[in-house]
C-alpha cells in the first residue's frame, strides 16, 4: 500500500533526545549546535528501541547508506555513528579505544552487521 497523496510521513524517532527537538521545533525554537547535541545525548542515553539485537527502521536505513559509502579511513565521525549505532541496538555503552587500531572498530562492525543481516 503506497503512501497517501499529501500525506507526509513523520520522521522516526529514535529516543527521547528526538521528542525534545519536536517539541522545541513547535513553539519555534531552531535548533543550535547545543540542541544538537542535547538531541545525541539524549536519544543515546534513552533509545526507544529497548530490544537487544533489533534496528529501528531509521537505524537500518542509516547503516545501509553507511555501508555502501566508499570508507578506507574510519574518522572521528564514523567511529561516533559506529558506536552509537551498535550501542543503541545492543542496550550497551562500550566506548573502544580511538587511537589502538581498527580491530577493535571492526568487531563493532561486525556486530552491526550481524543484525543488519536479519533483516
Amino acid at each position: 500500500m503506497g503512501r497517501k497523496k499529501g500525506v507526509k510521513n513523520k520522521p522516526q524517532m529514535t529516543g527521547i533526545g528526538d521528542v525534545v527537538k519536536a517539541f522545541t521545533q513547535s513553539l519555534g525554537i531552531k535548533q543550535c549546535e547545543g540542541c544538537s547535541r542535547r538531541q545525541k545525548f539524549l536519544n543515546k542515553a534513552f533509545p526507544f528501541n529497548n530490544i537487544k539485537g533489533e534496528m529501528t527502521q531509521q537505524q537500518f536505513e542509516d547503516w545501509g547508506a553507511y555501508r555502501v559509502a566508499d570508507k578506507n579511513i574510519i574518522l572521528d565521525s564514523d567511529m561516533d555513528f559506529i558506536e552509537d549505532t551498535y550501542n543503541a541496538i545492543n542496550i550497551t555503552s562500550l566506548e573502544p579505544c580511538r587511537s589502538c587500531g581498527g580491530e577493535g572498530w571492526l568487531q563493532l562492525i561486525k556486530g552491526i552487521e550481524k543484525v543488519y543481516a536479519k533483516y
